[in-house]
């Protein structure tokens, strides 16, 4: 907890100091796709003819608020990150020397609350008006390990013969499923005529913390008969690439209050 709070502290002095001096509100909304990148830690066990796959798509929708003083920017907000990460299996060892392979997808639903500082770098002005912020933050995420239904897990198999069973059930009750993230990313705020202020970009989220343990079982069957079964139990670092695209629909100036940035 010391950790978390130690990384959020100068975050808050920062954002603080700016929300003093600040010169333009913005609110608004996100929906945006991620890329889900799992990465097992040390503390894994499991066969070696489990992994997961490096790379799934999700989504993230939310609200958002930034406030604005000269170059600086601070944003926070929350929002939910549909994540799905899959487990493959595969299997070089079955009695017909027949290679089986299978896919079990966990899906999860993440709260997160980031708070993040924008420093602009560079502006254009002219016909379409735009400026270039790099992005460095912070957030906590939390994830419902009852969130996970069976409608939502889906098995896949290839195998002629071979019948492949797989499970993936998280273990609640020695498990911790929240974590901070470290975010840094880049994106462009831009001005669109008849849309408004709008910002995109992409952000890394990084886990300072694995969490976990997610089990796997696999049982691969031929012809009805046992061959085969493989056992994991994961501690991963579920970091993601959050493709931002936010779209501030109340804008609001110091000494000139609410403008309407579409026009």
């Amino acid at each position: 907890m010391w950790t978390q709070s130690r990384l959020l502290i100068p975050l808050i002095i920062i954002s603080a100091s700016v929300q003093i001096a600040a010169q333009e509100v913005n609110i608004g909304a996100h929906l945006n796709p991620v890329f889900c990148i799992p990465a097992a830690t040390g503390q894994s066990s499991h066969d070696p003819e489990l992994r997961f796959s490096p790379i799934r798509l999700g989504y993230s929708y939310g609200l958002d608020i930034s406030v604005t003083s000269g170059r600086l920017s601070i944003e926070a907000g929350a929002g939910i990150v549909e994540k799905s990460y899959s487990v493959r299996q595969f299997d070089f060892n079955t009695p017909s020397q027949i290679n089986v392979s299978a896919k079990s997808i966990l899906a999860v639903s993440a709260f997160e609350v980031p708070l993040l500082l924008k420093y602009q770098v560079a502006e254009h002005s002219g016909h379409a008006s735009y400026s270039t912020h790099l992005i460095i933050g912070a957030s906590h995420e939390w994830i419902n390990p009852y969130i996970i239904p069976e409608d939502r897990r889906r098995d896949t198999a290839a195998a002629g013969q071979y019948q492949i069973s797989v499970l993936s059930t998280p273990l609640p009750d020695v498990a911790d499923f929240s974590w901070p993230n470290l975010i840094a990313g880049v994106q462009i705020r831009a001005v669109l005529l008849g849309v408004g202020l709008v910002e995109y970009g992409v952000a890394v989220h990084v886990p300072l913390q694995a969490t976990g343990p997610f089990s796997v079982e696999t049982i691969v069957l031929e012809s009805g008969q046992l061959a085969n079964t493989f056992n994991g139990e994961f501690y991963p670092r579920l970091a993601h690439v959050d493709f931002r695209l936010r779209y501030f629909f109340f804008n609001f100036k110091k000494g000139e209050g609410r403008v309407r940035y579409r026009q």
